[in-house]
């Protein structure tokens, strides 16, 4: 619960009211750093003062105007608390919805917590559904009773598993705290910790470290515990751990005086008995005792710095395009269950680039935080790392087939390991994405990072890849990296109709003409439409490629794929002129066709050729 929406139009030292009955607004602008970058949907995050807490709200790591919430994997609790006390009588919250995003039929249920504390133990809760707005780009005014001075305001929603896309059933841009007009003009009393909780170990209570208590204006304070049974707390603030895992609320309080108004301040410790890790280097946990250990935690804890030993039973997944892997260690060769390693690294925390850096069989010694994932999953958090590996097993030799086109490329089944035995031109490199055709004008695509490459280099023929889909989209991902360039030759991107742009032309890289803009487009990442004829095409700038004005344009693109259906990613624009050359009709009884490399081709199928008939040339889409 801690994602929302920070950006404090207002300053500074962060009290919740800077003065008498002052509005604290809190909006989302992108790049702000009042608050915590989150780029999920099921992530708690507070702001960067401490002021407020939100969780399963994404900000796009503070790239959005808004956050957003509803996520497509499961069911949420999206909400916004505050994390210190107020120093007024709170009078309204209001939440200011966006513009677009918005499914109030999706949003199952709203609720407002009044407390006392920051972990709204004891909380009052009011049924608040009926006050969502009925549409996108309105206000949600909530009326607050008995929240005096000191308390703690949380609004919850539920929303249920989406059936596809994420962040789509609610967003929000601002959030203002109102306050109830003060009887006086004493200031307030200004008092705050700097955190409104603390977890700590039972079994490492030397390691606790009391939140700093800040007191500006050195007032006399009252410290209190709500259980003397987990931490007592002297007369000077000074607190002390028995030992007994629970919860206890301490609180400094100001009683007020003729200068100063009453006021307090709290946070909350939880202590759990987590056991401590007992783990090294040379002397590891097996996986027998690392499953018993992370099955005696709870889904909020864990054990940092575990070392585990074992051997790899199975792997679920290599990602070359995030670097990281999931398997199953155990304590024998030969078991068939054991504990998860999610996501983790290479050897010394290096990102893996190939599939089969790591083997079944091999023996390692991995390192990262056991925990008990949901409360029921043992595992090895995400971002773990192998710090020894041992394969002595012998790999039998596979003589993998050669295929000789991206066409055959295309019947081979995800994950099949073959020699790519054709040569690759390169049609557009942006970054790690690299689009790339065959002679028969055939594309495909690498994802590959740093690798050097321009439009027009030649891959000869001759290298190991593995066949893949990432997103619908067909690739190819290198064994040992890509192959020495062996020539550079001119790129020229088919010309096709409108009409023929289709998800049958994944990762082409072509050119429609006459295609007209009724505006400007945008001139940073965004979607947006163009038309020729009666064809509507569904662009996307996402290279911020400068804009250009309303008019007609013969526009290069990428062929991409977004929920089946095309997105055109642009590549340039090219102010369109009259010429009706690709257009002129030709007697296809003396055709003839050459592949965009200039060789004859006897039988066109399934590609884009070059057609000659009648003395006119043409670019043809054969299906």
């Amino acid at each position: 619960m801690k994602k929302l929406l920070l950006s404090l139009l207002s300053m500074a030292a962060v009290v919740f009211a800077a003065s008498a009955a002052e509005p604290t607004t809190i909006q989302f602008t992108k790049g702000s750093t009042a608050y915590e970058k989150v780029g999920a949907y099921n992530k708690s995050w507070k702001s960067t003062d401490g002021m407020w807490e939100f969780n399963a709200f994404n900000n796009n790591n503070n790239g959005w105007d808004f956050i957003a919430a509803g996520w497509k994997t499961a069911a949420t609790t999206p909400y916004f608390a505050t994390a210190q006390p107020s120093e007024y009588a709170i009078n309204t919250i209001v939440a200011t919805f966006a513009s677009s995003r918005f499914a109030k039929d999706q949003i199952t249920s709203a609720t407002l917590f009044v407390s006392d504390n920051a972990t709204f133990t004891g909380a009052t809760s009011t049924d608040i559904t009926s006050l969502i707005p009925a549409a996108a780009g309105s206000d949600m005014t909530i009326a607050v009773e008995n929240a005096p001075a000191g308390s703690f305001v949380k609004v919850q929603f539920e929303i249920p598993k989406q059936a596809s896309s994420n962040g789509q059933v609610m967003a929000l841009t601002k959030i203002t705290i109102n306050y109830a007009e003060a009887a006086d003009d004493k200031k307030p009393a200004g008092i705050s910790y700097s955190a409104s909780s603390v977890e700590v170990n039972a079994n490492a209570l030397d390691k606790f470290e009391a939140p700093v208590l800040n007191n500006p204006n050195n007032l006399a304070l009252t410290f209190t515990s709500s259980d003397e049974n987990v931490a007592e707390v002297s007369a000077e603030g000074v607190v002390t751990l028995t030992g007994d895992e629970g919860e206890a609320i301490i609180t400094a309080e100001f009683a007020g005086d003729d200068t100063y108004r009453a006021g307090k301040a709290s946070y909350t410790i939880v202590v759990k008995n987590v056991p401590v890790n007992e783990s090294t280097e040379a002397n590891p946990y097996t996986v027998a005792k690392a499953l018993e250990l992370a099955a005696s935690l709870d889904a909020s804890t864990g054990i940092e710095g575990a070392y585990i030993k074992g051997y790899i039973v199975a792997i679920t997944e290599v990602s070359t395009s995030f670097g990281n892997a999931t398997y199953t260690i155990a304590d024998a060769a030969d078991a068939t269950e054991g504990l998860t390693v999610f996501r983790g690294y290479y050897l010394n925390g290096d990102k893996f680039t190939a599939e089969d850096q790591i083997k079944v069989g091999a023996e390692v010694v991995v390192f990262g935080k056991l925990i008990n994932y949901q409360g029921n999953t043992p595992e090895l958090a995400q971002g773990n790392k192998i710090i020894s590996y041992n394969y002595e097993g012998g790999d039998t030799p596979v003589e993998l087939e050669k295929v000789n086109s991206i066409n055959a490329t295309f019947a081979l089944e995800a994950g099949t390991k073959f020699i790519v035995n054709y040569p690759l031109t390169v049609a557009f490199v942006h970054g790690s994405n690299i689009l790339l055709c065959d002679r028969s004008g055939d594309f495909i695509q690498i994802y590959l990072k740093d690798n050097g490459l321009a439009q027009g280099y030649v891959l000869p023929a001759g290298w190991e890849a593995t066949y893949g889909v990432r997103y619908g989209v067909p690739q190819l991902t290198p064994a040992n990296g890509l192959p020495e360039v062996s020539d550079k030759v001119a790129f020229t991107p088919a010309v096709v109709e409108a009409a023929d742009v289709t998800p049958a032309i994944v990762n082409h890289v072509v050119t429609v003409k006459n295609v007209v803009f009724a505006e400007a487009t945008p001139a940073t990442a965004a979607n947006f439409t163009g038309t020729v004829g009666d064809v509507t095409l569904n662009f996307r700038n996402n290279y911020s490629v400068a804009s250009v004005d309303a008019g007609t344009y013969n526009v290069t693109f990428w062929v991409n794929l977004y929920n089946d259906a095309p997105s055109l990613y642009v590549i340039s624009y090219e102010k369109a002129t009259v010429s009706g050359i690709d257009d002129i009709a030709a007697d296809s009884a003396d055709a003839v066709y050459y592949n965009l490399q200039g060789v004859k081709v006897a039988n066109p199928e399934n590609g884009l050729y070059i057609r000659v008939a009648g003395g006119q040339v043409s670019k043809v889409l054969v299906k």
